[in-house]
């Protein structure tokens, strides 16, 4: 069986390994590259998510007339998490 294995097949596969192994190095690295992004944003992150709450917070006293300001606080919350 060993003796009908041409260079090229060799080759071949070789070629196929080593795509599979730069997918593999190229998804590790897009991971780990999100995880510090987020370690980094993380503090400010955090200071703008504690003034929206407090913007919410205030709304809810007077629920009826700041709806449409809770909405708009909740959508910044959405988009600071987004980014």
């Amino acid at each position: 069986m060993l003796k009908n294995i041409a260079f090229t097949d060799v080759g071949s596969i070789a070629s196929i390994l080593a795509l599979f192994l730069t997918l593999m190095i190229f998804f590790n690295i897009r991971r780990i590259k999100k995880f510090y992004i987020f370690k980094i944003r993380s503090p400010k992150l955090s200071k703008k998510l504690e003034l929206i709450v407090q913007n919410i917070s205030a709304f809810l006293s007077n629920y009826e007339s700041s709806v449409n300001s809770i909405d708009e606080e909740v959508e910044n919350v959405r988009w600071y998490l987004t980014l």
